[in-house]
């Protein structure tokens, strides 16, 4: 029997305590106290995040804003524990975090892959589903950065609706396991039923688990 998954939903929160509990769930894993968890949470108001990676400077947001041609300079801005360029997050959007140890990741599958193996198992699910238009649903497959600004330009494994990027992710990787954070915006779909559908696509990503576990709410 496989080990469980811990499925936690929850509200909004502001930047600094979605990072801090999704950061919370990645020690967990690299500390040995915890099993696979992912949380699927949403933003008090609009916000900024940026990837572990970017300088410093890259939080005095003014400047780049104007260069990019985007509206937000006076939004709170907060690092993520995960790599990638700038995201504008909304109240709308759903975020989720997958945090593994490693004994959950299939043989042969290489960890580069998990993200966008995420998104193609959430495409397949929406197909099935019937939750979005089949014909207008793509994955990006195209070699590509994604660019300083994700949601501005693909990057591979993100998915598209109606060639606009709708989800994209970004991952950070210890001995012990992984944390793979990402964001879902514009998709169409009910929060509620997105979460049950992205769930069962971080499942079929995984090693086969359990689907009756400890949810928290």
């Amino acid at each position: 029997m496989g080990e469980s998954w811990r499925w936690i939903v929850e509200g909004a929160g502001s930047p600094a305590e979605n990072m801090a509990r999704d950061a919370a769930l990645a020690e967990a894993i690299r500390s040995g106290r915890s099993g696979p968890a992912a949380r699927f949470y949403r933003w008090a108001g609009p916000a900024f995040s940026f990837g572990r990676r970017m300088a410093q400077a890259d939080l005095r947001l003014p400047a780049a804003l104007e260069r990019s041609g985007q509206a937000g300079a006076g939004l709170p801005v907060v690092r993520r524990p995960t790599g990638g360029g700038v995201v504008r997050h909304t109240a709308e959007e759903l975020t989720y975090a997958v945090a593994f140890p490693m004994r959950a990741v299939p043989a042969g599958r290489r960890l580069a892959e998990l993200p966008g193996e995420i998104h193609r198992r959430l495409a397949a699910v929406l197909i099935d589903e019937r939750a979005v238009d089949p014909q207008a649903l793509t994955v990006w497959e195209q070699a590509s950065d994604g660019g300083r600004f994700c949601f501005d330009s693909p990057a591979p494994g993100d998915l598209l609706l109606r060639g606009r990027k709708v989800a994209g992710s970004a991952m950070r990787v210890w001995r012990e396991g992984g944390l793979i954070q990402g964001s879902l915006q514009g998709l169409g779909v009910p929060s509620e039923r997105l979460v049950s559908l992205l769930r069962q696509a971080i499942g079929r990503t995984f090693l086969p688990v359990p689907l009756a576990a400890r949810e928290a709410d």
